[in-house]
């Protein structure tokens, strides 16, 4: 299948109009009708909805968008990657993570690279780990920086040395709030905002907290903003890891005690090809955490 047919289709799919997709394209629009015929014909699934002026996809042509997406990607990752060599770097970087302050580590590192080889380019993902783990699954993502636990014996990987901690954020006019430490007790006292992310929903502390009946959970998030802006208007308190939260005027972040640490992983997929760029990422990363 020629990609740019892929181009074709997707562009249809952004401006939901035929006509406004072709004079972006800049083709007519009865070749682009005849294209996109063509494809559904190829594939034997209607991709679009023709309702009037607007032009919507079909349940078939929202998993059909979905990979049309990531061949164009893998396309370009294989375009940029072969521009490498090993004197003069050029091509992109794939990374996926979660919410990690241990992400500073690589941005710096990155930062790094880029001094050096200035015609390098990132991209940067940021998921939870299912989502990140399907991406470098099929290829869109070079590394993942995740949480543990997760199937090593699956990935190419390496221990980073350095952990996040799990606390507690709250306002600093809560009861609470003068203590140096949380214990678990003291959580009875609160109105928890639980992760719904499995990295975390899955460690033993929250699951815990989840299956305690006492314990008042009254809401849960994915991402810290947005729940730090719960915690802000007084609507309870988040369990989240150290220096994630948005510095907002009034809230704290204690640590629980005892200490309770998530471990991470960066990891990327087995019997890969290496670039001399991801090579070169590779071995810096590696320096790096040996020193730490």
């Amino acid at each position: 299948m020629d990609t740019r047919l892929l181009e074709y289709f997707l562009a249809i799919a952004r401006e939901e109009n035929i006509t406004k997709a072709a004079e972006s394209l800049h083709i007519t629009q009865p070749t682009l009708s005849r294209q996109i015929q063509d494809l559904e014909k190829d594939l034997g699934k209607t991709l679009f909805n023709r309702t009037g002026r607007k032009t919507t996809l079909t349940q078939d042509g929202e998993i059909f968008k979905k990979r049309a997406e990531e061949i164009l990607t893998l396309v370009q990752k294989a375009k940029d990657e072969l521009s490498s060599t090993n004197t003069q770097l050029h091509g992109s970087i794939h990374i996926g993570a979660g919410e990690t302050y241990q992400m500073k580590q690589i941005t710096d590192l990155l930062s790094t690279i880029h001094q050096e080889h200035p015609s390098v380019t990132y991209r940067l993902y940021s998921g939870v780990a299912d989502d990140v783990l399907e991406k470098v699954d099929t290829g869109l993502l070079d590394f993942a920086l995740v949480f543990e636990p997760v199937q090593k014996e699956k990935y190419n990987f390496i221990e980073v040395p350095s952990y996040d901690q799990m606390g507690v954020l709250m306002c600093d006019d809560h009861p609470l709030a003068r203590k140096d430490q949380i214990t678990y007790d003291d959580l009875y006292q609160m109105e928890l905002l639980v992760s719904t992310r499995s990295e975390i929903n899955d460690t033993a502390f929250v699951s815990r907290l989840k299956n305690d009946s006492a314990m008042h959970i009254i809401g849960s998030f994915n991402l810290i903003y947005n729940a730090s802006l719960m915690v802000s208007s007084h609507l309870g308190q988040a369990i989240t890891i150290k220096d994630i939260a948005p510095r907002l005027p009034h809230l704290i972040w204690k640590p629980i005690t005892p200490e309770i640490n998530a471990k991470l992983v960066l990891i990327w997929k087995k019997y890969e090809v290496m670039t001399p760029l991801h090579q070169l990422f590779l071995d810096e990363i590696r320096k790096l955490y040996s020193q730490a």
